[in-house]
C-alpha cells in the first residue's frame, strides 16, 4: 500500500526543479496494486510484502504454534488464527491421494500457506500448493500444518474442509469388525454369558488424528475355559489397517482423561477372602508406533475412585452395531 508520506515524495519537486505528474503518479499506484503476490506458489490476499510466509518453520515453533488437529473429510466452521501471529493446523495424509483444500472466510489480512513435515531436516518445508477455496492439490503422504498468518491486530476465524479419494478408514475398520464375528463369534456357544464381551470402542490414543480402533476379541482355549480377552488396538498406517498390539481385557473397562493422551485399562481380580477385589489401573500410550503400559493403581477396590483419578469411560458397542464406528470416524 501506499500511505500518505509516499504520496507526498511522488508529488514532491526534484532538485532540478521538474516536478513527477500526477499520471506518473498514477501508473505507479496501479503496479503496485496490480501485482499478484504469490509465495512459493500460494496465492493469498495480502496488504503487503510482509506477508510473505515463512519457508520453513522449526520443530520448537511447530511445537509452540500447532493449534488444532484436522481430521480427513469433516469440515471446521469459525477457526481462530490468533492476532499479530501465526497459527498452525496439522493433519495427517496416510497415502498420496487427490486431496481438496477448502478455505473460506480468511479476511484479507490473513495468509494461508501450506507445509509438509520434513522428519530429516525436522522442520516444516513450505509446499508449493496453492490454498484457495476449492483448489484441489495432489499431495503425497505425509503430516501437513495448514499456515494462517494474522496480521490484523484481533483475532480472525475461517472455515476449513479438507476431503480425500482414499478409501475410507471407517469401511476399513467396519472390516476389521466383521471378521472379528467371524472368526471369534464362532468360538461361542448360544446363550454363551462371555460373549457379552466381543465389543469394540474407537478413540485417538496420541492424538494425531487417527482414531484408533480398540476391540476386545476372545475365544475358548482348547480345555473349553474362556481366553483372557484382551483388548486389541488397530490403527492406520500408510492408508492400510495395522493391528499395533493387545492389552489384558478380562474383568475391564476401558477409560479416558479429558485432555489428554492415552487410555486406562481399569482390571480387578476374583473376589477376595476378606471380601471385595483388587483393583490394577494401567495408562496404555502409544509412542513411536507401539502401546506403552504404566501402572498406574494397585489397590482393594475400597479405594478406587474413577472419577477422583479425573477418568471417563470410553463408549463402546457391539461388533454389529457400527453405529460409534461412524460417528467417531468419517468416511
Amino acid at each position: 500500500m501506499i500511505n500518505e508520506g509516499m504520496r507526498q515524495g511522488i508529488n514532491e519537486k526534484p532538485k532540478s526543479g521538474i516536478r513527477i505528474g500526477s499520471a506518473i503518479a498514477k501508473v505507479l499506484i496501479a503496479i503496485v496494486i496490480a501485482v499478484p503476490l504469490s509465495f512459493g506458489g500460494l496465492s493469498a490476499e495480502a496488504s503487503a510484502v510482509s506477508a510473505a510466509p515463512n519457508k520453513t518453520i522449526s520443530e520448537a515453533n511447530v511445537k509452540k504454534k500447532t493449534v488444532k488437529t484436522l481430521v480427513i473429510n469433516k469440515s471446521y466452521s469459525n477457526v481462530k488464527a490468533k492476532a499479530k501471529d501465526t497459527s498452525l493446523y496439522r493433519f495427517v495424509l496416510l497415502k498420496s491421494a487427490k486431496t481438496t483444500i477448502k478455505v473460506s472466510g480468511a479476511a484479507s489480512k490473513t495468509t494461508l500457506a501450506l507445509y509438509k513435515w520434513d522428519s530429516k531436516k525436522k522442520k516444516a518445508v513450505i509446499t508449493k500448493a496453492k490454498v484457495k477455496n476449492g483448489t484441489v492439490v495432489n499431495l503425497s503422504k505425509g503430516r501437513y500444518y495448514l499456515s494462517a498468518k494474522n496480521r490484523s491486530k484481533s483475532a480472525v476465524k475461517f472455515n476449513v474442509e479438507l476431503s480425500t479419494n482414499t478409501k475410507s478408514l471407517q469401511a476399513q475398520y467396519a472390516a476389521v469388525l466383521k471378521s472379528t464375528i467371524k472368526n471369534d463369534g464362532k468360538a461361542f456357544p448360544k446363550q454363551d454369558p462371555y460373549k457379552y464381551y466381543l465389543c469394540y470402542s474407537v478413540y485417538d490414543i496420541n492424538n494425531d488424528g487417527i482414531p484408533e480402533l480398540i476391540v476386545r476379541r476372545g475365544s475358548y482355549n482348547k480345555y473349553g475355559a474362556p481366553n483372557s480377552f484382551p483388548w486389541v488396538i488397530y490403527t492406520s498406517v500408510n492408508g492400510n489397517v495395522k493391528r499395533i498390539g493387545s492389552i489384558n481385557g478380562y474383568r475391564s473397562t476401558i477409560l479416558y482423561k479429558p485432555k489428554e493422551n492415552g487410555i486406562y485399562n481399569s482390571r480387578f481380580s476374583m473376589t477376595l477372602a476378606e471380601g471385595g477385589h483388587w483393583r490394577w489401573v494401567d495408562r496404555v500410550d502409544l509412542v513411536n508406533g507401539k502401546l506403552k503400559e504404566t501402572l498406574v493403581f494397585d489397590k482393594h477396590e475400597a479405594y478406587y475412585d474413577p472419577s477422583a483419578l479425573g477418568l471417563k469411560p470410553l463408549k463402546t458397542s457391539d461388533l454389529n452395531d457400527t453405529t460409534l464406528l461412524k460417528s467417531k470416524v468419517k468416511k
